[in-house]
């Protein structure tokens, strides 16, 4: 598995997440672990406000299924988590490779569940092949349930479960409360685009954006009103508003046929949504609190 550490001098974890200069990239296993990289950052990287920096150091530990740090902030921390990343706080700086020769040592007795779930993430990165180049079921199974694990689908479900009144839903597992936002291509060729929306691919639209607006209130404590335009015709508009800043801003076309080829794509674009509602509030916080 791939193993990242906020460095500032390439030998200790010894950086703040946000402030790193350098994030260092080894390959660890049981009997032994690789250098892969290291990833450097130029600019201002102090302390101020401002998370625009944290995206390049996510697009370069995105394949990571852990990621050392001597500290972290709070969106840092949300972001890296969304990723599925499992980051580690050392109380002082720490030497890399005594790190490292410690995880071997782990990995080769009995790895807590943390880090098992770290390992069997991992392992779902590496896809799968039949003969004919197509992703074989038990990869696309184990990928299903990777994505059930997103931050974003959790909140989607809860928000599934309390439309349950009567519990009807109650034996029904996460994923089959999802599958029907899950639309194939051959699926999607067979919904009319003519006539009316059908009411319940709608009341799915709505619930999903509830959720992207329930996930920016949980991170940045801003109150999120969706607001909802459609056309009979099958386009229009969501906003999501915090205070008097659109937070989220999607036209909507060909709503007939609102789905997503999988649970990991549902996730993805959850997740953007999300992020980017995020980043606007943290950058027009007087706005967004008015």
């Amino acid at each position: 598995m791939k193993v990242a550490f906020a460095t500032q001098d390439l030998r200790r974890v010894d950086a703040h997440f946000g402030w790193a200069k350098n994030i260092a990239i080894y390959d660890v296993a049981p009997n032994g672990h690789v250098f892969l990289k290291a990833v450097e950052f130029e600019g201002d990287l102090k302390e101020d406000g401002n998370d625009d920096k944290l995206a390049p150091k996510i697009e370069a530990i995105k394949d990571c299924a852990i990621l050392y740090v001597a500290a972290i902030g709070g969106a840092g921390a949300a972001r890296v988590v969304a990723n599925n990343i499992h980051p580690i706080k050392v109380n002082k700086p720490e030497n890399i490779l005594a790190l490292l020769e410690k995880l071997e040592r782990v990995l080769n007795g009995t790895p807590p569940p943390w880090l098992r779930k770290a390992l069997a993430k991992d392992q779902r990165r590496t896809f799968e092949f039949d003969e004919s180049g197509e992703m074989t079921e038990a990869t696309e199974m184990a990928q299903q349930g990777d994505a059930l694990d997103s931050p974003f689908l959790k909140e989607l479900v809860k928000i599934w479960r309390a439309q349950d009144t009567y519990e009807a839903w109650e034996a029904k597992s996460d994923f089959e409360l999802l599958e029907p936002y899950i639309l194939d291509k051959e699926k999607r060729r067979a919904l009319p685009i003519v006539g009316d929306p059908d009411p319940d691919t709608l009341w799915r639209l709505e619930l999903f954006f509830n959720a992207v607006a329930l996930s920016i209130e949980r991170a940045t404590g801003v109150m999120i009103q969706p607001m909802l335009k459609m056309h009979h015709e099958g386009f229009g508009r969501m906003v999501l508003i915090g205070g008097r800043l659109i937070a989220v801003n999607r036209q909507l076309r060909d709503m007939h046929r609102f789905g997503f080829d999988n649970l990991a794509k549902l996730a993805q674009e959850g997740d953007k949504y999300v992020r980017g509602g995020i980043d606007l509030i943290r950058k027009f916080p007087d706005v967004a609190n008015y």
